[in-house]
């Protein structure tokens, strides 16, 4: 499934490829992956609120990676 929702994403058919990460956040909530991308695709759709539980999730999760915080205060604005 993930391999689908990331391909969806890929061709920038965010709502779709949100839906597939959805589903696989059902199951497994710590799939980075799927956070990451959820968060990321939102911010491209430019739903900014929708994107920021994501984004704050990714840097719990990946703490190092200064894109999530620049995401983040993008986000914000």
């Amino acid at each position: 499934m993930l391999k689908k929702a990331n391909t969806l994403y890929v061709q920038k058919k965010y709502s779709s490829a949100i839906k597939y990460y959805a589903k696989i956040l059902a199951d497994d909530s710590t799939n980075f992956p799927a956070v990451a991308n959820t968060a990321t695709a939102y911010f491209e759709m430019q739903k900014f609120s929708q994107s920021i539980p994501f984004f704050e999730k990714a840097i719990t999760m990946d703490s190092n990676n200064p894109w999530w915080y620049n995401y983040l205060s993008q986000s914000y604005q």
